[in-house]
């Protein structure tokens, strides 16, 4: 246990008598009992465009549309994300995140690996399983909710309507409430 408080890379775990286990992600240190049925399993929805559709797991998405280009953009980290419509259509899917995918991050060029996304977002191992990704009906990946957009469907000058999307947490709203 000593070398994973010492460790200096991002994550690490280690299995403990009785069923616990000790992990250290990046500057926390917790201790908890493991539990095998925590981790989520992967799905895919198909999303209602204008509308709200329920994830598996109780979350909502809830997509509107609206005219012009958007006054007040998202923060990159929220869990809201503005789309343009055109580029979009009306096929979007949620679905949970697959080994191997891979995103056109918004500002940055060519693509990134969504692992190497999330350690540089420092978005802790046990919590990875749990996030969604919104996607097109090609699958490529458009918006990590509370983490990056895609320049794949980016608001432009040319954009003439766009889609607001919300994703709220398990029946509540987008801070949580």
């Amino acid at each position: 246990m000593a070398n994973i408080i010492r460790d200096e890379c991002g994550s690490a775990a280690v299995c403990l008598p009785g069923g616990f286990q000790a992990r250290r992600s990046y500057a926390r240190l917790s201790i908890s009992r493991v539990d095998m049925t925590a981790t989520p399993e992967p799905f895919g929805v198909d999303l209602n465009v204008p509308g709200e559709t329920e994830l598996p797991d109780g979350r909502r998405i809830v997509i509107s549309e609206h005219g012009g280009r958007p006054e007040q953009w998202p923060e990159a980290s929220s869990m809201e994300g503005v789309f343009d419509a055109a580029a979009v259509g009306t096929c979007l899917r949620a679905r949970s995140l697959r080994g191997g995918d891979r995103m056109a991050v918004l500002g940055m060029r060519g693509t990134k690996k969504i692992s190497d996304l999330l350690v540089d977002e420092k978005v802790p191992v046990d919590e990875r399983a749990g996030l969604v990704c919104i996607t097109d009906c090609t699958d490529t990946i458009l918006w990590l909710p509370g983490l990056r957009m895609s320049r794949d469907a980016a608001i432009t000058q040319s954009t003439t309507s766009y889609y607001r999307v919300r994703l709220t947490r398990h029946g509540r709203g987008t801070d949580g409430s």
